[in-house]
This record gives C-alpha cells, sequence and structure tokens, in this order.
C-alpha cells in the first residue's frame, strides 16, 4: 500500500497559511486600484497643464497681435497730417479728414504667421476715460470727420482685438486711449483782393526792393507771391516770409520825400517805423484801404495804399479799394484793445455799421487799428465793452455788451428776441450798462471762457436763454457778415476773442477687455 504521507497536514496548519494567502492578495488588488487612482489623477493634472499651457502660449500670441494692432494705430494717427502755409513759414498739423475708423493688418516677423489684428476707432472731444458704454455711443463724433474747427477730436480710443487663425476662438482684445495734440491757434495768410473781388495784390517777386501789382483772380494762385499777413506789430507781410530770416513788409514813401504818389514796395521789416526806408505802420480804415502813420508813430500819417492801373502805389488821396479775406489777419485787435474778434471770420471784429449808432444791423467788418498803442485813433464803433469771467470762473454773471457813441452816451447790444433763431441785433440807449438790474433780458449776455464743453468756450449766450449765441452770418449780396443771434451749435462763427491753445499729445488707459 502506497501511503502518501508528505501530503498530509494537520488542519490547523492548513487554514492558517491559507489565510495569509489570501491577505496578501486583497492587499496587492487594494494597491493596484490605489496605484491606478494616483495614476489616472496624475494624467489627469498632466492634460491640464498641458491644456493650460497650450492656452497660455495662444493667449500670449494673440495679445501680442493685439499689441501690435495698438502700435500700427498709432503709426497711422501719427502720419495723417497736412501742410498750411507756404515757405518757410509753413506749418504741418493732422488732418482729421485722413484719421481711420478701422485699422487691419497681420504681424510680420514671425515664422508662418496666423497672427493679425483688428482694431476700431471712436474719437470724442471729451474725455472717454470711465465712461459707460451708452455714454460712449452717445458722444462719439460722426464719421467721416469733419474739417470744421469745433469739430476737432480731442481724444481716440482705441479697441485692438489679436487672433491666431491656426488657433480656433482664440483672440484678446486690449483697449487704449491716445490724446491728440491740439491748438486753437488760426494761422495767417490769405489773398487782399480788389473791392469788386475780380483781382488781388501779388508781388513781382519774394525779393527786396520789388513792386506789388493788381492781377486777374484767375493769375492768384502762386501762395508765395499772393498771401499776405496783417501782423500784431501793424505790418503788411508777404506770408511767405513770416518764418525765414529776411521778413517782409509794404512799405510807402521814404522818409523826408515829398512826392505825392509812390509805389508801394517790399522791403526788410523794420524793427522801428523810422527806418530810412519809410512807412510800414498801416491802419484798416473806411473807406476800405490801410492808412499810413507819421514818422514818429504819434498820428496817422495822411497817406493811403491804394491801385494805380495793375500797381500798388501809396499816395495822398483815399479811396475804397481793398477787400482783404480774413484770413489776412486781425492785426493787433484783441480785448485788450476792446475789440471783439470772430474765430473763423479772424480778421475781422464787431463794428457799429457805418458808425451809426440807429442803424437794424450790426456788421463783422475788419478790424481797425491804431498803431500808437493809445486807443486814441481807434474809431468808438470798433470798442465794444464787456468783462471777462474773474478767478477760476468759466462763464461771467449776466452783463451788457455796449459801446460809447460820438455823442458820449451809452448803448446796449439788444436782442429782437428772446427765443427763435437767425435775428440781427442792433443797440439801444442805456444810462448804466454795469448795472445788470437796470437790463432787460434782451440786454443780457453771458460770457464763457475756457469752459469743460468745447462748443460752449469763447461764445456770447443770451442769459435767459442760453441755447442762443451770437454769430457773425454770412449776408447774400452784402460784403461783410451781419452779427446775430442764432442757435448755438459750437461753430467757429460763434467764437469771439478765443485765445490760442495748445494741449500735448498723450497714451494710456491701456487695459484688456476681452
Amino acid at each position: 500500500m502506497i501511503r502518501f504521507r508528505g501530503l498530509a497536514r494537520p488542519a490547523s496548519t492548513r487554514s492558517a497559511h491559507d489565510g495569509e494567502r489570501g491577505s496578501a492578495l486583497l492587499m496587492t488588488v487594494i494597491f493596484s486600484v490605489f496605484a491606478g487612482g494616483v495614476m489616472l489623477v496624475l494624467l489627469t493634472v498632466l492634460l491640464s497643464q498641458a491644456q493650460a499651457a497650450q492656452l497660455a502660449q495662444k493667449n500670449t500670441r494673440t495679445g501680442y497681435a493685439a499689441q501690435a494692432g495698438i502700435q500700427s494705430t498709432l503709426s497711422v494717427l501719427r502720419s495723417n497730417t497736412k501742410t498750411v502755409g507756404v515757405g518757410p513759414s509753413a506749418v504741418t498739423y493732422g488732418d482729421p479728414t485722413k484719421l481711420p475708423a478701422t485699422v487691419t493688418g497681420t504681424v510680420d516677423g514671425v515664422a508662418g504667421s496666423t497672427l493679425g489684428y483688428s482694431v476700431t476707432l471712436k474719437y470724442y472731444q471729451l474725455d472717454p476715460t470711465a465712461r459707460s458704454d451708452a455714454w460712449l455711443a452717445a458722444n462719439a463724433l460722426p464719421y467721416p470727420l469733419s474739417a470744421d474747427l469745433t469739430k476737432q477730436p480731442k481724444y481716440v480710443r482705441i479697441v485692438s482685438q489679436g487672433s491666431d487663425s491656426a488657433a480656433s476662438g482664440s483672440t484678446r482684445t486690449i483697449t487704449a486711449l491716445y490724446t491728440f495734440t491740439t491748438t486753437t491757434v488760426n494761422i495767417p495768410g490769405g489773398l487782399i483782393r480788389n473791392t469788386d473781388s475780380t483781382r488781388c495784390l501779388k508781388a513781382t517777386s519774394a525779393t527786396a526792393g520789388s513792386t506789388i501789382n493788381v492781377v486777374p483772380i484767375a493769375q492768384c494762385t502762386d501762395n508765395t507771391l499772393n498771401m499776405w499777413v496783417y501782423d500784431t506789430d501793424y505790418k503788411l507781410k508777404l506770408a511767405s516770409t513770416v518764418k525765414s530770416a529776411t521778413v517782409l513788409c509794404i512799405t510807402g514813401r521814404q522818409w523826408g520825400t515829398s512826392a505825392n504818389q509812390v509805389n508801394a514796395t517790399l522791403r526788410a521789416c523794420a524793427a522801428t517805423n523810422k527806418a530810412a526806408h519809410g512807412n510800414q505802420l498801416w491802419s484798416w480804415e473806411p473807406p476800405g484801404s490801410w492808412v499810413s502813420q507819421n514818422e514818429a508813430n504819434t498820428s496817422r500819417g495822411g497817406r493811403w495804399l491804394g491801385i494805380s492801373g495793375t500797381t500798388v502805389i501809396e499816395s495822398t488821396s483815399a479811396a475804397a479799394s481793398f477787400e482783404p479775406s480774413p484770413s489776412v489777419g486781425a492785426g493787433a485787435a484783441s480785448i485788450d484793445t476792446k475789440q471783439i474778434v470772430n474765430f473763423s471770420e479772424f480778421g475781422r471784429c464787431m463794428d457799429v455799421t457805418d458808425e451809426q449808432i440807429s442803424k437794424s444791423f450790426m456788421i463783422i467788418y475788419p478790424c481797425k487799428q491804431d498803431p500808437t498803442g493809445t486807443g486814441n485813433d481807434l474809431r468808438w464803433n470798433h470798442k465794444w465793452n464787456y468783462s471777462e469771467p474773474t478767478g477760476s470762473a468759466k462763464s461771467s454773471a449776466a452783463q451788457a455788451i455796449y459801446v460809447r457813441a460820438a455823442d458820449n452816451k451809452y448803448y446796449c447790444l439788444t436782442t429782437r428776441t428772446l427765443s427763435s433763431g437767425n435775428t440781427d441785433v442792433y443797440f439801444v440807449a442805456c444810462s448804466n450798462p454795469t448795472n445788470a438790474s437796470s437790463l432787460n433780458n434782451q440786454q443780457k449776455f453771458i460770457r464763457n471762457t475756457d469752459t469743460v464743453n468745447a462748443l460752449n468756450a469763447y461764445t456770447f449766450q443770451l442769459a435767459s436763454n442760453p441755447s442762443m449765441c451770437l454769430a457773425a452770418v454770412p449776408e447774400p449780396g452784402y460784403a461783410w457778415s451781419h452779427l446775430r443771434l442764432i442757435t448755438c451749435n459750437g461753430s467757429a462763427t460763434q467764437k469771439w476773442n478765443a485765445p490760442a491753445m495748445t494741449s500735448g499729445s498723450t497714451f494710456g488707459d491701456y487695459k484688456e477687455i476681452g
């Protein structure tokens, strides 16, 4: 009988070993499940990090594209210019009519570039920083922009979106604010025509000693020879020489000569009126020409610029000879001389028509002058009185605009209506014009200076109805504009005695919106 003794074990021993083997198997299973879970978590983390890294890379690229759009737009904004004036006196300004509404492009310098940008621009006269979407939409200037001086933008809000065509849905949007360098200065220089506007003054050359001809208006195209400036020093200058080493002025007879008539010539502008080559100080006077000063500049010299055939002369005869363009300039006229100069027609001032206080309308006439600086020779009908706001105020209290007429009495400017627009104004006797309580509502005006709202700056508003402003309004068939009360619109024709102002450019308010 064969016995298998080695296969037989005590029951107690066999059951103990089997329990140990079961526990080990269970631990192995648990460890495997745990390890698998850890690996799954690690894989999830790694995948999420990879996606984040990929997204960050896309965002970096599209952010770079958006920034490139901003820089490209700044270059476009700064390159759209125009030149005003001629020769050395020419000045370069930005041209609002050339400013873009959109700028698009691709990013150069990136291998296989799929990066691009799309930029939109909105232009404003008021600062758009921290404004609501509704405000931004309501206050953006209409596009295309106007060449009107009163509708020039001061700010542009730039919104640049960068994109990557190789990564669908990946964009970044950046906004920025650019402030333009702005100036309100008028650039003098214009034609001097004869009274029926069929001819104009033209120098034979831009050199000292040249004479001045009167040529048909069709020949008035050479701006270097036919543009003139009536400057603050009371001199008539050839515009193309104003910023050159030798500025040329229209000059009359030499001092000490007695000829009743001489040809006017161009000579180097002198520091005083006592230069050997003759008179260079001129005052615009009725009936429509410039009259000379005496050698000592203490009074009028009794000699006038005029026309003889095709030549400009200086003679002892006063005649209506010229009609200067408003852009020729206002000479020294300003509030300091008690004159009110229009900003659009900036060589013309408020004028009591024909020096007759009873006239039913007032005109905007070439500004009269007094080169002596005393004001004694300035005609009364150009001395209009009012007060500018004081201290930090931007608007005055209600006040009169008044003159002291030839009869030595005061007269206040009066409107015919308090509501409807485009009506002439006239003068009514007023015994105490500086006492506002003595005035009626048709005689009270508010003077504004550099107000927060640029449209109201340097205007005269009717105090009882601030929606109405004084304006220079062209009159068909009449040489000079009328002074009228019309609805305020912020145009240059409604601005008076506005000083030259300049603000520098800035770039900022840079932030990401998407």
